[in-house]
């Protein structure tokens, strides 16, 4: 009796232990192909000329860095050719966010990231300043808009107004700011004319961490999507409701002057969707595999879609896929460095699955890893 309920109790542990398992331990590998890339698209396949590619407001963008601080940035077309390119000295800025512009020009706006040189040095001690460069349809530099004491995080999405350009994001309140700490305290409204000269920043917030998610344009100005820690300031109205350890994510409406219109809670996932693309006209949401903004996305098997183009009869979703992990990832790394390939799937409007291919496209984490050593 013993025996049998011992054979028990360990059959009941392995099934366990597998459930545990599979939850805890994601289990990565490549995708498998399907049918034959067509000739159109074999070199976009073979050369991966769609794998950093970003759909933004009025094109698709991309940038690489060249070294000595200097970053390319393109406007390409859906095959990858490239529409429109300058070259731009970034120095120490982060490339925050490139938008199309009605002109058919587009901005780029870096951002300054505080970061410490060597100890007890910031590049803060040289002052902090980000920027906009504005840029013709042909890649030629128009104007730069410097913007004193603004980061990076404050130039999260990008929209134009009749006026000039407005930057939602989330700013680091100055007197309650620490180096090496976030202190993120507030949402953040700065606009910039059409020529280049700051106008206003306005904030929402209270006295605790509120991070801005993503923008949306709305018919009376715009809706922005935020997790919410305050209790007290403008979302006053909130306090006491027991959640505020982790956050509410609120959708809050505002007019085109930043004035608030309303508030409620919204849907986690739904404040941090991503826009990836438009079909027929209509802008594609990524939310999750359960919950896409495009039907034939609903439980996408290809890792998590990044770029959706339509092509008329069918549509072209490129993805990310994680293969594996690195096996040298060094442990004062925060984050897993995971190998991973990009996947060009080609489906009807209906949802049919017509082609499927990947190519490899990890970093080089070995020569990454050597420049970490040399420092």
């Amino acid at each position: 009796m013993k025996r049998m309920m011992l054979v028990w109790v360990m059959i009941l542990y392995l099934i366990l232990v597998q459930s545990i398992g599979v939850a805890e331990t994601p289990q990565y590998h490549p995708v498998e192909p399907v049918g034959t890339v067509p000739e159109a698209y074999a070199e976009i396949v073979q050369q991966n000329l769609l794998g950093n590619v970003r759909f933004i407001e009025g094109g698709l963008f991309t940038y690489n860095g060249i070294g000595n601080g200097k970053t390319v940035f393109k406007r390409i077309d859906s095959k990858g050719r490239t529409l429109a390119s300058c070259e731009i000295e970034c120095g120490e800025l982060m490339v925050a966010v490139m938008s199309g512009t009605s002109d058919g020009g587009f901005l780029i706006a870096l951002g300054f990231v505080d970061r410490e040189v060597e100890r007890g040095v910031w590049l803060s001690d040289s002052g902090v300043v980000s920027g906009v460069v504005k840029c013709a349809e042909d890649g030629t530099v128009e104007w730069t808009c410097e913007l004193p004491d603004v980061q990076e995080r404050m130039l999260q999405a990008c929209f134009e107004t009749e006026s000039g350009y407005v930057f939602f994001g989330d700013r680091e309140n100055p007197k309650t700011k620490r180096r090496g700490v976030a202190s993120i305290t507030d949402l953040s409204c700065l606009t910039i004319s059409k020529t280049g000269e700051f106008i206003s920043l306005h904030t929402i917030g209270g006295s605790d961490f509120d991070m801005f998610h993503r923008a949306e344009k709305s018919v009376i100005g715009y809706t922005l999507y935020a997790m919410v820690q305050s209790q007290d300031g403008d979302f006053a109205e909130f306090g006491g409701r027991g959640r505020f350890a982790s956050g509410l994510t609120l959708r809050i409406d505002v007019d085109a002057d930043f004035n608030i219109l309303g508030m409620r809670e919204s849907d986690r996932q739904v404040g941090y969707a991503d826009r990836i693309g438009t079909v027929d006209g209509q802008l594609v949401m990524w939310y999750s595999r359960e919950q896409p903004g495009l039907s034939l996305l609903r439980n996408f098997d290809a890792g998590t879609p990044r770029l959706v183009l339509d092509e008329g009869e069918t549509v072209l979703v490129i993805s990310r896929n994680i293969t594996g992990v690195y096996e040298n990832t060094p442990p004062y790394i925060s984050s897993i460095w995971h190998y991973y390939e990009t996947v060009y799937s080609a489906y009807t409007k209906d949802g049919r699955l017509l082609w499927r291919a990947a190519v490899d496209s990890s970093p080089d984490y070995d020569a990454r890893m050597q420049i970490m050593q040399g420092r």
